[in-house]
């Protein structure tokens, strides 16, 4: 016998192949011999439309979802053996070494997916719904119980140096993206001339200097990782060369610089102070029409 959705060969008395043409043998049964009727939801009231073949559907597919899922959860459905836990193990290793996995390119279109949804809003408004439903506030995090015990699990915790070196460009980056509400003493954000984000107005003039005299510069492209377990990114890098824009040092910026100092004695480093910004600003602040004054 043939399969009625792709013709391959099939056992006497089945009419597909597989699950995936049984459920497209389904879905066109359910189009072309059962029509569908409006209906109204009697959980949330909305409208929605019967598909199935004995019409007695009387919530839309959402509810009934919900529904199912509290009714597997109140009898404990969701909680695994540790056999059933070693079979879905033993399970997901055989398709992964047949080559049953993500590809890069799957793994691409669904980061791309989620990303999409998540701007959308659509995915934060489920998660605060969830969150409402279950404790009663709009993040977890807000209850008392979460917060100790991500207290506990934090204590005694200490990340490698790529991980803090990976968080520290994450953090640059949100910065300069204008996504993180930070609070700096430098008057912080997006310059509309440029289309970055800096820390203060000194950072930005010396970038707006560096542009109108043609000096190609990155800035902070480079997180360096220090013994103490912080790390030092400096604000500018042009060429083979790293500059530092401080009109005042605090204690810690201090410390930071001088630990740097002494782990990378190799790295060329220039500070721009008081006296190298005011001349720079002496000479070109009238030329440059975006130099940001107090």
């Amino acid at each position: 016998m043939m399969c009625i959705m792709c013709n391959n060969d099939i056992a006497l008395g089945k009419k597909t192949c597989s699950k995936e043409c049984a459920y497209k043998l389904r879905a066109k049964t359910r189009m072309t011999l059962h029509q569908p009727v409006e209906k109204e939801c009697i959980e949330c009231l909305s409208t929605f439309q019967d598909t199935t073949k004995k019409k007695l559907s009387v919530k839309c597919k959402d509810c009934a979802y919900m529904a199912g899922a509290q009714a597997r959860l109140k009898n404990g459905s969701y909680e695994r053996t540790k056999e059933q836990n070693d079979k879905l193990s033993k399970t997901l290793k055989m398709r992964h070494a047949e080559g049953r996995h993500f590809t890069e390119e799957g793994l691409e279109n669904l980061s791309h997916g989620l990303t999409e949804r998540w701007r959308s809003y659509e995915f934060r408004e489920k998660v605060k719904l969830g969150y409402r439903r279950n404790f009663g506030v709009d993040h977890h995090m807000k209850t008392a119980a979460s917060r100790d015990a991500a207290s506990k699990r934090g204590k005694n915790y200490r990340a490698s140096a790529l991980t803090r070196i990976a968080m520290c460009q994450a953090a640059a980056k949100r910065l300069r993206e204008g996504r993180n509400q930070t609070q700096f003493y430098g008057k912080g954000g997006i310059r509309k001339d440029m289309g970055i984000y800096f820390r203060s107005r000194w950072e930005a003039n010396f970038a707006r200097y560096l542009q109108f005299t043609n000096q190609a510069f990155q800035y902070e492209p480079t997180s360096f990782s220090l013994m103490c377990g912080k790390t030092y990114t400096p604000d500018f890098m042009i060429g083979d060369t790293y500059y530092e824009v401080k009109g005042w040092w605090t204690q810690i910026a201090k410390e930071k610089f001088n630990a740097f100092c002494e782990e990378y004695p190799n790295v060329k480093l220039k500070i721009i102070g008081t006296n190298e910004y005011n001349s720079i600003k002496d000479q070109y602040s009238n030329l440059i029409k975006t130099w940001e004054r107090k």
